[in-house]
C-alpha cells in the first residue's frame, strides 16, 4: 500500500475511481431477487422461495455444479422483456460501480437450445444497452458465448447469428462452458467463420483445464484475449507468447475460488501473473451467483496482494488497453481515467 494512503482513503479510492470490465456474463449477473421474479412469471421451479436462500443454492461444489445451476437459471428467461431487465439491471448494477466501458458475454445456445429465438435474445439485450446508455452513460458491446457442452454444429449456428449482428452491438464471439471433455480443437469453424466476417474472438481456457487448453484456443481458434488463463503459469514458454504478443487474461478471482480453481484468494495466482508481466485484467465474471462486484475485486486484490495505488490503476486500465475499442478509442478512455485518477489523488492523498 502507499505509505501515504491508509486503507480507508485506498477504500474510497477503488470505489470512486471508473473502471471498466471484459469478462461479465449477463445471466450470472442476475441478482437472486430478479431470478425469483422470472421464474414466477415464467413458471419456472427454481431450488428456493427467496434471496436469502438461493444465494445459499450457489456455494457450488465444483465448476460442473456451477454450470448446472447456471444451465438451471438460464431457463428463467423467456421473452424479449426478460431479456432487456436481466440486462439493464446489470447496467445499473455496473454504473453504481462508476463502470464506464463493459464487453458483456451472452449465453445463446442455453437459450436457443430450448426454443427461444435469436432475434428474442438480441431485441430485449440491445434495448437495454440502448436504455442504459441514456440512463447511466455507460457504453457496452455483447460477445455471445458459445457453451461447449452443446457441440460444435450448435457453435456454428451461434456464429452465422452473430456475424450478422452487429447493429446489435455484437463485437465478436466467445466459447465458455466446461473445459473437460471439449477441446477447442471441435469449434474451429465457428470462430474461422467470425474472422472472416472481421469480428472479434475471444475464448475461455485455462480455468480448470491447463496450459493446452490456452494453446489450443490461441491456435484453433485464434483467440486474441482469454477468460481466465489462470493455468498458463504451468508453462514457460506459453508464459512467454502470452507476454511477447500482449494476449490479455481476463482473471477473476472471486468466481476461480467459488469454482474451485483456487482454494482462496491468498493463493490465487493474481499476483503471479502480474509479476510475470502479463496484460492481466481484473473481472466479476458471474458477479450474482458468486455474490461479488468489479469494485469488491479490486478491493479484494489490493488487500489480499498488498497492490499499490500505481498498480490498483494500471490493472484498471488494463481492461481499456485489452478491449476491443478502437484504437482512437483506447486512447480517448484512457486519458478520461488518467485524468479522473489524478483528480482523485488529489483529493484523497495527503500532501
Amino acid at each position: 500500500m502507499d505509505p501515504k494512503l491508509d486503507r480507508k482513503a485506498i477504500v474510497e479510492f477503488i470505489r470512486r475511481m471508473p473502471k471498466a470490465e471484459l469478462h461479465l456474463h449477463m445471466e450470472g449477473a442476475v441478482q437472486p431477487r430478479t431470478w425469483l421474479k422470472l421464474a414466477d412469471r415464467n413458471g419456472i421451479r427454481l431450488p428456493a422461495d427467496t434471496p436469502e436462500e438461493l444465494n445459499e443454492v450457489f456455494r457450488f461444489r465444483d465448476f460442473d455444479h456451477f454450470i448446472e445451476l447456471y444451465t438451471l437459471c438460464c431457463t428463467c428467461l423467456v421473452n424479449v422483456d426478460d431479456f432487456r431487465l436481466a440486462t439493464y439491471e446489470l447496467l445499473e448494477d455496473l454504473a453504481a460501480q462508476n463502470v464506464r466501458y463493459a464487453e458483456i458475454f451472452l449465453s445463446p445456445t442455453l437459450h436457443l437450445a430450448r426454443g427461444v429465438k435469436w432475434e428474442t435474445i438480441m431485441a430485449g439485450v440491445s434495448a437495454a444497452r440502448r436504455e442504459g446508455e441514456r440512463d447511466f452513460g455507460i457504453q457496452t458491446a455483447f460477445i455471445p458465448d458459445i457453451s461447449r457442452e452443446l457441440g460444435p454444429e450448435m457453435g456454428l449456428t451461434v456464429a452465422r447469428h452473430v456475424a450478422k449482428s452487429a447493429e446489435y452491438g455484437v463485437i465478436g464471439l466467445g466459447i465458455g462452458g466446461p473445459e473437460v471433455g471439449f477441446p477447442p480443437d471441435d469449434y474451429w469453424e465457428a470462430f474461422d467463420l467470425i474472422g472472416e466476417a472481421g469480428m472479434h474472438r475471444v475464448a475461455h481456457a485455462g480455468e480448470t483445464l491447463g496450459p493446452d487448453s490456452i494453446w489450443g484456443a490461441l491456435k484453433a481458434l485464434n483467440a486474441t484475449r482469454i477468460g481466465h488463463g489462470v493455468r498458463c503459469l504451468e508453462d514457460e514458454a506459453l508464459v512467454a507468447h502470452l507476454r511477447e504478443n500482449q494476449i490479455a487474461l481476463e482473471v477473476c478471482p472471486t468466481s476461480n475460488v467459488c469454482t474451485g480453481v483456487s482454494k482462496d484468494w491468498p493463493s490465487h495466482p493474481l499476483k503471479q501473473l502480474l509479476e510475470a508481466g502479463l496484460l492481466v485484467t481484473l473481472n466479476s465474471d458471474d458477479p450474482g451467483m458468486f455474490t461479488t462486484t468489479l469494485t469488491n475485486e479490486f478491493l479484494r486484490a489490493q488487500e489480499t496482494f498488498d497492490l499499490s495505488l500505481d498498480e490498483i490503476t494500471d490493472l484498471a486500465l488494463n481492461a481499456l488497453r485489452a478491449s476491443f475499442l478502437s484504437t482512437a478509442g483506447k486512447r480517448e478512455w484512457i486519458a478520461k481515467f488518467e485524468a479522473e485518477f489524478e483528480k482523485l489523488r488529489g483529493e484523497l492523498v495527503p500532501v
